[in-house]
């Protein structure tokens, strides 16, 4: 499977350096064009490229040998889709206000680094970095058009594409609103957020748009689709953990922003629900103060492991790998394909970063 997701990476790199070259020159007589694109190209291909991966690979899966849509239009689809995923984390690290994105300066950072002296430096930088991830989400749609699908295939793609989109950002509101209130938030509520901010979006999406692309039955692309919501709310789970609980340096980017910014993951949920009340208190107060220690990440980190919370967590996470299972076993796909993505659940599950 890493061999896949490597052979992706380099096509898809490859693609989109081409890409930005073509649009530097489609836009040059804007001031800022040059230096968006010089700063897109490392942001977007220094990530793993699983959606666009994805992508390709279920296209592979499913096209037949005569398929109306050919590899280099679906190259275009996974460009888009991956696009789509920068402009989405661009956004994200504004609202998160984190500073570091894959080991380097989150895009609103770099722009306000380079005006740093100045009064106005963090807005600067916001504002910068919101119009480059509004030029991802513009392009994604761009790459759609210049895939030249069927009429049929672009307009079934286009509104999937439209509403994963706002779904993505209407969950995002949802989080952001969870983060600030003080009420008691509830394990379903939690996951249903995840299930819109991250989950269809990182998974089904793709799966989905491959699936499409290969004119699949609706049938296995909404057997897909499902799959993609147990496989991205494992991914979200997942990345709440290594929040928490890896090394910056392998991560990428900052540990404890979750616990600064009050996010009510569903690590948060069962802290508050196990913990001893002296300690629940001091959790509690923990979550949300932007002037967050060291000392004080540590103290979540050891709470999570004195509570029950991992054992609760990861019980909720073995179910979603069951049904996962069941599912995969139920596709009427190749055996070959099926254990493709029973290695993409395991990846999902082992992923260091």
């Amino acid at each position: 499977m890493k061999k896949t997701l490597q052979q992706h990476h380099s096509t898809l790199t490859k693609f989109l350096k081409q890409y930005f070259q073509q649009q530097q020159a489609r836009f040059q007589n804007q001031i800022w064009t040059k230096d968006v694109f010089s700063r897109l190209y490392p942001y977007t291909t220094t990530g793993k490229m699983v959606r666009g991966s994805m992508v390709l690979t279920i296209w592979q899966f499913l096209a037949e040998q005569n398929s109306v849509v050919a590899q280099d239009q679906v190259i275009k689809l996974a460009a888009g889709i991956e696009l789509f995923h920068s402009g989405l984390l661009i956004h994200d690290d504004i609202i998160d206000q984190d500073q570091l994105r894959r080991g380097q300066p989150a895009m609103h950072q770099q722009y306000s680094n380079w005006t740093k002296k100045h009064s106005q430096a963090r807005h600067f930088g916001h504002s910068m970095a919101q119009c480059v991830g509004d030029i991802c989400l513009m392009l994604s749609f761009d790459l759609l058009a210049e895939a030249k699908l069927e009429p049929a295939i672009e307009n079934q793609l286009l509104k999937l594409w439209a509403k994963e989109i706002t779904s993505v950002a209407l969950a995002e509101m949802h989080d952001v609103e969870l983060a600030m209130l003080k009420t008691k938030t509830t394990q379903a509520e939690i996951l249903k957020m995840y299930l819109y901010k991250t989950g269809r979006y990182t998974f089904s999406l793709p799966f989905m748009t491959g699936a499409i692309a290969a004119q699949a039955k609706q049938t296995l692309i909404d057997n897909l689709a499902k799959l993609g919501e147990y496989l991205g709310i494992i991914f979200q789970i997942k990345d709440d953990e290594l929040g928490l609980m890896a090394k910056q340096t392998k991560l990428g980017k900052p540990i404890g922003s979750d616990i600064r910014e009050g996010k009510k993951t569903i690590f948060y949920h069962y802290l508050i629900k196990q913990a001893q009340p002296k300690d629940k208190a001091k959790i509690q107060q923990l979550f949300g103060n932007s002037k967050l220690t060291q000392q004080d990440i540590k103290f979540v980190q050891q709470q999570l492991k004195k509570t029950e919370s991992f054992s609760a967590v990861n019980q909720l996470v073995d179910s979603y790998t069951a049904k996962a299972k069941r599912l995969i076993a139920q596709l009427k796909i190749s055996k070959k394909n099926k254990q493709f993505l029973e290695k993409l659940l395991q990846y999902n599950l082992q992923r260091k970063y």
